[in-house]
């Protein structure tokens, strides 16, 4: 009896172990629309004041594009979808002051809208709004000192990710 249920024990263990190890890193092939396999990411419109922010969001955009797999990059007279956005905010806030009340940190927050479209039937499949919820807390003095440069394209790529998983997975 006891070796039964012990046997029994060690299946359900494997198959427990079996089942959520197939899950890890498992994305389905499922794009809003699965007949689109190409994808045109014109340059952003840069509804800010900052210089650069659509390039340096565009870039994100399109490196995300390429790691995901999902779509091929292509120019627009190839592709089956375009995701046309706008830099609509970009904000910079003071948040940590040294001694002589200079400042040596904050946050930095980006505000994206997008739209994703078929090209061939000219329907929007899926638009939003991305802003950047978790501004980031950067330096500008000490061991974790990193340029406001370095940030924003960290802020871009994060943001970027979430708006590929968005139009990539069906939930």
């Amino acid at each position: 009896m006891k070796t039964k249920i012990r046997f029994t024990t060690c299946c359900v263990f494997v198959a427990i172990v079996a089942l959520f190890s197939t899950g890890c890193g498992y994305k389905p092939f499922s794009p809003i629309r699965g007949d689109l396999k190409t994808i045109y990411v014109p340059t952003f419109k840069n509804s800010t004041y900052y210089p650069g922010i659509s390039a340096i969001v565009t870039d994100a955009m399109r490196r995300e594009i390429i790691l995901d797999g999902t779509f091929k990059l292509t120019n627009e007279e190839n592709a089956q979808a375009s995701l046309i956005g706008e830099v609509k905010d970009f904000k910079r806030s003071p948040l940590i002051y040294d001694e002589e009340d200079n400042v040596i940190g904050g946050s930095l927050t980006i505000e994206i809208s997008v739209r994703f479209e078929s090209i061939p039937k000219k329907e929007i499949l899926w638009k939003g709004d991305f802003k950047e919820s978790e501004s980031v807390n950067y330096f500008l003095a000490g061991s974790l000192a990193k340029t406001e440069d370095e940030v924003t394209k960290w802020v871009a790529e994060k943001t970027a990710r979430s708006i590929i998983e968005r139009i990539t997975e069906p939930w």
